[in-house]
């Protein structure tokens, strides 16, 4: 089945909301990133811009927000730094999240609203809104 970056983001948005809601605020981070994470590489693959591995643009954050601030020279790349234009952009999360323990309540939700609001302004620059 072939990639799709656009219903993958969106999807991965509407289920980490749903497991916030849900009370599962930790989970529901590691989406929101994933989330954000598609929203780019659908940007950049709607602009041509190929991210396979080779390129680097095939890899997961903060790597990926690195390399857009490092190489980020295209007017696609730019309007995407509008949103990831500073090193604290997702700060904290990583795809590894997945094997953490639990973390306390408190963080964990701290954590998912300031990223599902980073990822929100990502889909919303996309045009990915639901």
């Amino acid at each position: 089945m072939p990639e799709s970056f656009p219903a993958s983001a969106r999807r991965l948005r509407a289920d980490a909301y749903s497991l916030n809601e849900a009370g599962r605020p930790q989970t529901a981070g590691h989406l929101v990133g994933l989330s954000a994470e598609c929203v780019v590489k659908a940007v950049l693959e709607r602009a041509g811009i190929d991210i396979d591995h080779g390129t680097g643009y095939r890899t997961h954050f903060p790597d990926l927000g690195h390399r857009l601030r490092v190489f980020g020279r295209t007017r696609h790349m730019y309007s995407l730094l509008l949103v990831i234009r500073s090193s604290d952009f997702l700060d904290g999360w990583k795809v590894d999240a997945r094997y953490d323990e639990d973390h306390p309540d408190g963080d964990a939700q701290a954590s998912y609203d300031r990223w599902a609001e980073q990822a929100g302004r990502l889909h919303h620059l996309a045009g990915f809104m639901a």
